[in-house]
């Protein structure tokens, strides 16, 4: 056989050689006859033939996959699609085959009824997987893409100083900072060097080629090696020549040319609170001075997305002063401020402060925009000497940040920071440990900005329909290999060898196979799958399925025979994998990787559930709700009862009874929710609604249910509900207490508003009024 590769060349001349000397040295020694040199000569022959076709199909498949991987970052991050090619390398060097795939991984924030998670976070991502045939010159196995996005905090990339997208100076990164993770420092040419002070991290890297003058250390105070590997692109912001920033930016915090990556632009889609320095304001959980001070509380469970634009000169987090507190914060949901730095700002900022500790999940992204006059700020933690916790995300551009402290201390800032100007800590005895968050939540996925990279594992055998490559002219060879995919470096022969081999007979290379059985399908929850092998093996663990849309739990089993369970993340297909070699029998042969199953979660899967045990549960209070009435503020109000009408606590909405005026009135629970594929979506409540008898005959109130604005009855009524004073003045009081299912119709994929509340077309008088006791609202969703 030609042997194409060079390398393997050598190697066969190197053995042929030593089997010619052995077979002389044996000749010279009387103890072997000349039969028995034949028989040596033999087997060491086909050894070398074997090991030459390995080393063969071994450089044929990574030819193949390097060029499915260069296909891909061409395409897949680049483009709106992934056009299909296939490629037969010359002299048998390997082949690919990629089918067409739909979909660009920056093209949107989430793919519908793709949200998959992988990697180290349980955050929302997306991932476009591609399946790719990869032949090697003897057969084709499958090898899966998976072109992942993610925030790169989430990643543990904990700190980040990127290219800067607007000044190309004052670039260092110094101060005690011990980063429990890796940094990721870029150094394109020209910019100035880097001072460490105390800087740590556990590892760090940099995607410049060559790049000298480095002095990180690890914990222990050991110089590190940059952990350099083909670096991911930057995919948060674009070049000034309109294409996605691979060079090292990330101009991503307000960005209008790059909209889809632009928290700015995400987050004026969720209607936030906007305040500016120069004008007084009192907004839940923000005020403003009206003199350049911004004042947030963090332990307000109504504040959620803010804007601030520019003209201020102090931003102001109060965190939590005592342990419990810290706990309750710990519930509520994240926190996204935005700051605009703009050119002729009244206020220069100078000061952000961070006060006590925070529990809560805070993404604070700042952004000067180029021309603004000051571009520097201090982050100032106090009470440092307590050694606080903060949960906190900082995404800085164009901003020079410098942390700092009114006494000594260590913070422990549980998130990350990202910037593209000097990042310093200039304090005496103050140190910032940076971990990783540990449980983000939905909002901080969403809105944070991103990488992406490709991620790809073996999928054994191919099975994915005709062989591509089955008229491929492939080299002839007896000798069948074990997947070239699996047990580097190649070598051995899953055949016998000629001879009768060693003692005992044949060697057992006979690799266990697998199948996976769902308990059902589909499913509306969790359901448990039957791992079956062909022969009892060990090394089974839970991280060694490949599961998408699904979380696995309680791995139990020996031998052949396992089980575990997987609760759906979202509805739609769920799939279920085990590649090869991740078990083997009791001969050490790998695995054959298990054909993957997809199970559907139809649902009904719960969205959202509120019992009001503690307070409005994330539900916020509109006045005027409904059929655009007219009625003033004083005539709409609500209350937390620790003891409701059903179990546990409760909310009251009360409209009315407050003066002799004539008004229509409406008042509802208010709640945006996030739906990421279409679904049909039921609503579940209990409800009481009462009216006194003072009201006349005619002035009527509705229980209404609306989505979107949209007001959504039960059978052919526009409401759920209705008292009717068929009777007048005198009566007697109306009440019903009871429950609803409200059919919400189908939910296109994306964020949705659900309102709940109550509607009375006319108060006269001021001893007439409508309550409505709420509890127990459940959103479930299933598939259309």
């Amino acid at each position: 056989m030609k042997i194409q590769s060079q390398y393997a060349r050598t190697i066969a001349h190197r053995c042929r050689g030593s089997v010619l000397l052995f077979g002389l040295v044996l000749m010279g020694m009387a103890t072997f006859g000349l039969v028995s040199w034949i028989s040596l000569l033999t087997t060491r022959s086909y050894m070398i033939e074997t090991a030459e076709y390995a080393v063969q199909r071994r450089v044929a498949y990574h030819n193949a996959t390097a060029v499915a991987e260069e296909h891909l970052y061409q395409n897949a991050i680049t483009g709106t699609n992934v056009p299909a090619i296939n490629v037969e390398l010359a002299n048998y060097m390997g082949a690919v085959d990629i089918e067409a795939h739909a979909g660009a991984a920056l093209a949107e924030t989430n793919f519908v009824g793709s949200v998959n998670r992988f990697g180290p976070s349980d955050g929302l991502s997306y991932s476009l997987p591609v399946t790719t045939a990869i032949s090697d010159g003897a057969e084709t196995t499958t090898r899966m893409f998976l072109m992942n996005s993610r925030n790169p905090m989430l990643s543990g990339d904990l700190l980040t100083l990127n290219a800067p997208s607007i000044i190309t100076n004052d670039r260092r990164l110094s101060g005690d900072f011990w980063v429990e993770g890796r940094s990721t420092i870029w150094l394109p040419d020209a910019l100035q060097t880097y001072t460490y002070g105390d800087f740590r991290s556990e590892q760090y890297t940099t995607p410049t080629e060559g790049a000298t003058g480095f002095n990180v250390m690890d914990f222990s105070g050991a110089n590190l090696l940059p952990a350099n590997f083909p670096f991911i692109p930057m995919t948060a912001g674009m070049t000034s020549a309109g294409n996605l920033g691979f060079d090292g930016t990330a101009r991503s915090v307000n960005y209008s040319s790059n909209s889809v990556n632009s928290i700015y632009d995400e987050v004026m889609t969720y209607s936030p609170v906007v305040v500016t320095g120069t004008t007084s304001s009192s907004q839940p959980g923000v005020t403003s001075n009206g003199s350049g001070r911004i004042t947030l509380d963090l332990s307000d469970e109504n504040l959620s997305l803010v804007v601030i634009e520019s003209n201020v000169n102090r931003i102001v987090f109060d965190g939590q002063s005592n342990q419990s507190d810290f706990d309750s914060a710990a519930a509520l949901d994240p926190v996204v401020v935005v700051y605009r730095n703009s050119p002729g700002s009244a206020y220069d900022i100078g000061r952000i402060e961070f006060n006590n500790a925070n529990g809560r999940q805070l993404l604070l992204a700042i952004n000067a925009e180029s021309g603004a006059s000051d571009n520097y700020v201090n982050l100032r933690f106090d009470h440092a000497d307590d050694n606080p916790i903060w949960r906190l995300f900082v995404v800085s551009e164009n901003f020079r940040t410098n942390f700092a402290a009114t006494t000594g201390g260590t913070l422990t800032l549980v998130g990350g920071i990202r910037g593209d100007r000097r990042i310093s800590e200039t304090t005496t005895s103050f140190d910032i440990r940076v971990r990783k968050e540990p449980s983000p939540k939905n909002l901080i996925e969403l809105l944070a900005d991103r990488n992406a990279w490709l991620e790809s594992f073996s999928d054994g055998a191919y099975t994915a329909g005709t062989d591509p490559f089955a008229s491929y002219n492939r080299p002839a060879g007896s000798v069948a290999l074990n997947n070239p995919t699996e047990n580097e470096p190649p070598g051995g022969s899953s055949g016998s060898t000629p001879g009768g081999g060693g003692p005992g007979g044949d060697p057992d290379t006979d690799p266990p196979t697998v199948t996976l059985a769902p308990s059902n399908d589909p499913v509306a929850g969790p359901f448990t799958v039957i791992v079956s092998f062909s022969e009892s093996v060990t090394g089974v663990d839970s991280s060694d399925f490949l599961l998408s849309n699904g979380v696995l739990s309680s791995l139990t089993g020996s031998g052949q025979n396992y089980i575990f369970s997987v609760t759906p993340i979202s509805l739609g297909p769920v799939t279920v994998g085990l590649p090869a070699g991740r078990a083997s029998d009791a001969a050490g042969n790998g695995n054959v990787a298990a054909s993957t199953i997809t199970v559907n979660n139809n649902g009904p899967t719960t969205i959202d559930e509120s019992n009001f045990d503690f307070g409005l549960d994330d539900w916020t209070f509109v006045e005027n709700a409904f059929y655009s009435t007219n009625g003033p503020s004083s005539q709409a109000n609500y209350e937390f009862q620790t003891v409701g009408q059903f179990d546990g606590g409760g909310i009251r909405i009360e409209i009315g009874g407050e003066d002799n005026d004539d008004y229509s009135l409406s008042a509802a629970l208010s709640k945006t929710i996030f739906i990421d594929t279409e679904s049909t979506g039921t609503l579940s409540f209990d409800y009481r609604i009462f009216m006194p008898e003072q009201y006349e005959t005619g002035e009527d109130g509705e229980l209404i249910v609306a989505v979107d604005g949209n007001i959504v009855g039960v059978g052919a009524n526009n409401y759920v509900d209705k008292i009717v004073n068929c009777c007048g003045n005198g009566g007697g009081d109306q009440e019903i207490i009871s429950s609803a299912t409200v059919n919400l119709g189908t939910l296109t994929a994306g964020v949705h508003t659900i309102e709940i509340g109550i509607y009375n077309n006319l108060k006269t008088f001021f001893d007439e009024f409508m309550e409505l006791d709420i509890d127990n609202i459940k959103l479930e969703a299933s598939l259309p």
